[in-house]
This record gives structure tokens, C-alpha cells and sequence, in this order.
């Protein structure tokens, strides 16, 4: 009879628990309801904790009372592209294949002028990291060295780098990234 309850969640290794009746974060509390097509932890450096949605052609954050505000100047995004973003050098930087690349610290966003529009987004040894770029699908982009807005590649080793995957940009598409060691 369990598999018939309506009030337990059940996880992977079929354990039962009571659910706890309530949802602290919904997707009413958008002012504008919208299909959420992705959900963002995000740490601000000065230690708040925000959950960014993003829905439409909008980015959303909540801090910790599970209400949802528009985030100033990141509106006008694809509605069909996937926007991707990664936590990293102190900012969350997101993008799409329409959009330019951007970052927000939790109280200001700015566009990164030069920066690809992708994707695929993560932060790697310290330099952000996209792939799934608009005519370059099997290349991946590294920002320079502790900068995620310097993308003007140079001889220096702490210089952007791209790199081909499958030696050519021959059209397969990278798929996925794991920024980890």
C-alpha cells in the first residue's frame, strides 16, 4: 500500500519519508508566472545565499524567504536557447547562444564584452569555461587566469585559451562539461 501513498516521498533506494506539507520556494512567487527552465544556487561573496530561476527570457533570484524578484538588466534572453550558468570567482556568469556572456555578484550584472555566447557554462582552476559556442560546437573557451571578463586570447600562460576537441571544429557538439578535478 505504500506505493499508493499521496503524503510520503520516496528516494532511489526506496526509503519513505513524510513530506513535510509545505514548499518554501514556488514557482506563484514569480510575478509573472513562467515555466522555470532551471534553477541556480549562487553564493554571493559577501555570504548571502540567493536561488536564481531562469524562466522565459527572464533571470530571477530569491534570498531566503522564497520570494522571487526579476534581476535588473537580464531580461530580453532567448525563450528557447538554454541559459546555462556557473558559480565562480566570486560571480555567477551565464550565457546562451543569443545573449551575451554576463555576470552578476548578487547586487550588480554586467555584460563581458568579447565573451562567447554558449550554452554549456562551468568554472574550472580558476577560469570560466564555456563550450556549445554558436558556430564553434566543438570547441571549448577558458577565460584568462582569475579573470572571467578577459577572453582576448595571447601568448601569456595565464592568457584565454580555446581548445579544439577532436583536433578540428568539425560541427559535433560538446554535450556537456564537469568543471571538477
Amino acid at each position: 500500500c505504500s506505493s499508493e501513498a499521496l503524503n510520503v516521498v520516496y528516494d532511489q533506494d526506496a526509503g519513505i519519508q513524510r513530506r513535510e506539507g509545505y514548499a518554501k520556494f514556488n514557482a506563484v512567487a514569480l510575478s509573472t508566472p513562467a515555466a522555470m527552465r532551471r534553477l541556480y544556487a549562487f553564493d554571493a561573496s559577501d555570504g548571502t545565499k540567493y536561488i536564481v530561476a531562469v524562466s522565459s527570457d527572464k533571470l530571477w533570484e530569491s534570498g531566503t524567504d522564497g520570494s522571487f524578484a526579476a534581476i535588473t538588466g537580464l531580461a530580453g534572453l532567448s525563450g528557447t536557447e538554454n541559459t546555462a550558468c556557473a558559480q565562480g570567482l566570486g560571480k555567477l556568469w551565464c550565457s546562451n547562444q543569443t545573449a551575451p556572456l554576463f555576470s552578476g555578484d548578487g547586487t550588480s550584472t554586467n555584460t563581458v564584452s568579447g565573451g562567447p555566447k554558449a550554452t554549456l557554462m562551468d568554472v574550472f582552476r580558476n577560469r570560466v569555461i564555456a563550450a556549445d559556442v554558436t558556430s564553434n560546437r566543438s570547441r571549448l573557451y577558458l577565460s584568462g587566469h582569475l579573470d572571467g571578463t578577459d577572453w582576448t586570447t595571447a601568448s601569456r600562460a595565464t592568457s584565454p585559451a580555446i581548445i579544439s576537441i577532436g583536433g578540428v571544429n568539425d560541427g559535433d557538439k560538446i554535450t556537456c562539461l564537469m568543471g571538477t578535478y
